[in-house]
């Protein structure tokens, strides 16, 4: 159904509308074009949606239905450019600005420089969007022409050294003014090559700027959202030995006081560059309250920084441990998710509440569901730093009450920080190894073991495991790399330069430069395309894990049927899905395993995002679960 933002279509329509006769009034033309987009002619709805608009071009609401319905008739490009105007005329439109994230995320954009540049400003200040998507767009605009793209092809031709020494030794430099620019880099993660090394050498020139270029505002706003950048990919960028000793005299130095001094300043931008918010914190002198610090874009930067890294401190020592954490792989696995929790995300889509039910009856009968109207209990097995937690307690609806463990404290103090400022209360945080049967006693009608059976030692003793605690009839959500989807990164690991999953980060930088530099053609290359390998964090858990184990279906297959639990299907995109059943006409949803594995070896990237399947456990006092119908 087509959703009208509240109040962007003023008025009401009176009475039928009969073709050939069609009111000249403007609501009548949106709310004509809604009742097409209702009825499935969304050719027609978008024909009317267009008069409409004529009628009232500053209309943000009919350019957002418009794209609505142009993303459902499939002309996802014309639908990405509707809401970017729709952000244009109302800046802050949250319900534009998460749709269009969530387009951008979906579907290949084919002419990005058609969508506004002000929408995308407007997009990128709204909170919890999906700044990913949106950031990355950005730069893909900026790329096609003006000072970044000027700045690219500089560094190409000339050194990345020599242009980063070129635009800051300009007060004026166009790219460091250009305020998309400065948004995107501060909101996301960068993931182009050349973005990246054009930034790096930024940063190294700003290792030699005089400190009182500093005063200069356009030089402090580019230094912010560089900071900001580096603090986003967790310092992922290569640097040199030389850097990082210079680096390391301005975190000595850093003194933080209400009144800061253009080499203080210098210092604590610098240091933030190089090195996380606690590592900084802990090497800081502060002097006096620093509520009024001035410069103001310094400390509208720095206080949320030291007031989060405090808030999960505090968080982190309240969290419960409960059981152990035994075995040297538990032990190594915790170790790598303290030091690098993984993911930090920044953005949070909240379900419409309860809709998870509604997900689950693709899989599940909905007789089977019935426990949800009333309370029931989840266990969320290695929730990490929560945002999948988040989205169950929020998904599943208030008759859930989720317990979330995890190996590495930190990773459950990002979450519990992130569940307490959205009022999530559903959820108990805990640190528990999913083995330890004895850390989450009585049984839960739901389990969700996302990413995680893959890193332990032994992955059929945590499914052992977590089935010992789903009761009967429960469901479980299982999530597994594949064997066929990894192969490349196998490779990897057998090459000569491969730095061993126990490298140091500068070994883990370098040989990540070292693959970013690669063709797309040759092992690895591919790599890029990941979101992973844009953030340390990331890249560690993509390459570099300390342990990771892969699977085939007919391991899987085997596995669930040691253990009596039924396969219910695939999470995959509805597209793929559409494809398996067309070449399997004869096979009921969800189809059978033997089946997904034979269409995997034809479309070996099919599982990329890995193995992310539902299971029941068979009740023996209720019939055998039946197929849905789709």
């Amino acid at each position: 159904m087509v959703q009208l933002p509240q109040n962007s279509i003023p008025g009401s329509v009176s009475g039928a509308a009969m073709p050939g006769a069609l009111p000249r009034a403007k609501t009548d033309w949106a709310r004509l074009a809604v009742d097409a987009a209702k009825g499935g002619d969304y050719q027609t709805a978008i024909n009317l949606f267009v008069t409409a608009i004529s009628h009232d071009q500053r209309n943000a609401g009919l350019r957002y239905n418009l794209a609505i319905v142009l993303e459902r008739n499939g002309e996802t490009d014309d639908a990405a450019v509707s809401l970017t105007d729709a952000l244009r005329l109302k800046p802050g439109m949250p319900e534009a600005a998460e749709r269009l994230s969530r387009v951008l995320s979906k579907y290949e954009i084919m002419e990005p420089a058609r969508l506004d540049a002000a929408g995308l400003m407007s997009a990128l200040a709204v909170p919890d969007v999906d700044a990913e998507s949106i950031g990355s767009m950005a730069i893909s605009i900026l790329k096609i022409g003006g000072p970044l793209n000027e700045a690219l092809q500089n560094g190409q031709w000339s050194g990345w050294d020599d242009t980063a020494d070129a635009l800051l030794k300009s007060r004026t430099a166009p790219l460091l003014r250009d305020t998309l620019f400065l948004r995107a880099i501060s909101c996301h993660t960068n993931q182009d090559a050349d973005v990246e090394h054009l930034l790096t050498a930024l940063r190294r020139t700003v290792l030699n700027l005089a400190s009182e270029r500093f005063a200069d505002k356009t030089v402090l706003a580019f230094a912010i959202a560089l900071a900001r950048q580096c603090l986003n990919n967790e310092h992922v960028f290569d640097l040199t030995d030389e850097e990082q000793e210079s680096a390391l005299g301005f975190r000595g130095a850093l003194k933080l006081t209400a009144k800061m001094a253009h080499d203080d300043i210098k210092a604590a931008l610098v240091s933030l560059m190089y090195a996380s918010t606690n590592e900084i914190m802990a090497h800081a002198h502060v002097d006096g309250k620093l509520h009024g610090m001035k410069p103001k874009a310094l400390r509208e930067f720095l206080l949320p920084l030291m007031a989060r890294e405090k808030s999960e401190t505090e968080i982190a020592e309240q969290i419960p441990q409960v059981g152990a954490l035994n075995g040297a792989t538990t032990k190594k696995v915790a170790a790598q998710y303290e030091d690098r929790p993984y993911p930090r995300w920044t953005t949070f889509f909240a379900p419409p509440e309860g809709s998870l039910s509604r997900v689950l009856h693709r899989f599940i009968p909905e007789h089977r569901l019935a426990f949800m109207a009333q309370p029931f209990n989840a266990l969320i097995a290695g929730c990490g730093t929560g945002r999948h937690a988040l989205e169950a307690s929020i998904g599943y609806g208030p008759n859930a009450r989720i317990t979330a463990i995890d190996l590495s404290r930190r990773s459950l103090a990002y979450a519990a920080r992130e569940a307490h400022a959205r009022h999530i209360r559903n959820i108990t945080f805990a640190q528990a190894d999913l083995l330890d049967e004895t850390a989450c006693p009585g049984t839960f009608d739901i389990i969700e073991c996302v990413g995680v059976l893959h890193h332990l030692e032994q992955p059929l003793d945590g499914l052992r495991a977590l089935e010992r605690r789903l009761k009967p009839g429960g469901i479980m959500q299982i999530a597994l790399y594949s064997a066929v989807s990894r192969e490349e990164l196998s490779e990897l690991r057998l090459e000569p330069q491969f730095p061993g999953i126990d490298c140091s980060d500068d070994e883990a930088r370098r040989y990540r430069a070292s693959l970013r530099d690669r063709s797309a053609e040759t092992t690895g290359g591919e790599l890029t395309t990941s979101l992973d390998f844009w953030s340390m964090s990331g890249f560690r858990d993509l390459v570099l894990h300390v342990s990771e184990q892969q699977f085939t279906l007919p391991e899987i297959s085997a596995a669930l049927s040691e253990l009596g639990l039924v396969f219910r299907g695939f999470t995959l995109h509805p597209q793929h899905i559409s494809e398996f059943e067309a070449a399997h006409p004869g096979q009921s949803w969800p189809g059978s395993l033997e089946k997904w594995w034979a269409w995997e070896q034809e479309h070996p990237r099919l599982f990329d995002g890995m193995y992310n399947f539902w299971v029941e456990k068979p009740d023996p006092n209720q019939p055998a679960p039946l197929a849905i119908k789709r």
